[in-house]
């Protein structure tokens, strides 16, 4: 898997990760706890996410 840092201080670097981030935390309210038959509720939130156009790719 590709591994990607941004340098100190480089806002401009973090943002489509800070864009991400934000789109993922939408989901489960803080505080959730975890039990194992949410399963499948994080393959959800990631498919949604992955799948989701971006403007910047068009």
């Amino acid at each position: 898997m590709a591994t990607y840092f941004a340098d100190p201080y480089s806002s401009w670097q973090r943002g489509g990760n800070e864009n991400r981030n934000g789109m993922i935390r939408r989901h489960p309210p803080k505080r959730t706890p975890v039990a194992p038959s949410m399963a499948r509720e994080p393959q959800e939130t990631i498919d949604e996410t992955d799948n989701r156009p971006m403007r910047v790719l068009g």
